[in-house]
């Protein structure tokens, strides 16, 4: 029987994918209908402020590209961990270092045996790949 912790984890990641897609359809039906109004207001010979951009597209951008990527980061690399996937394997470059506490909670959330053992060399094995991303990994 497979875990049933990992499930609704692997559903959660599922509804914040949906959110990013959700929030990403409604930003491009702002920016569309944006684009409209200022079309009629070229049509119409009024001064067009082509930098403006389209009224609730930036809180509902700012939300999806900030809390909602950074909350589905660090649950997808709680679940790696917990399939006991390398950090390395998912993520081969990244800009900035996760936040391995946050990680650590998620994961003893959503497991049913923790080793803190385990836990340690994963971290440790990630923090390493990022000091050294060059180095090649075994998969």
């Amino acid at each position: 029987m497979k875990n049933e912790r990992l499930v609704h984890l692997k559903l959660k990641l599922s509804s914040l994918a949906a959110e990013f897609r959700l929030i990403r359809n409604e930003e491009n039906k702002r920016l569309k209908k944006h684009r409209k109004v200022l079309e009629k207001k070229k049509q119409s010979g009024e001064l067009v402020d082509s930098s403006e951009v389209a009224p609730g597209y930036r809180s509902l951008h700012d939300h999806r590209t900030g809390i909602v990527r950074e909350t589905a980061r660090h649950n997808h690399l709680a679940y790696g961990f917990l399939r006991e996937v390398p950090y390395a394997v998912m993520e081969s470059r990244c800009k900035e270092e996760p936040d391995f506490g946050l990680i650590e909670k998620i994961a003893q959330r959503f497991s049913t045996v923790w080793s803190e053992e385990m836990w340690k060399t994963w971290s440790e094995e990630a923090r390493g790949h990022l000091a050294h991303p060059s180095v090649p990994v075994a998969a």
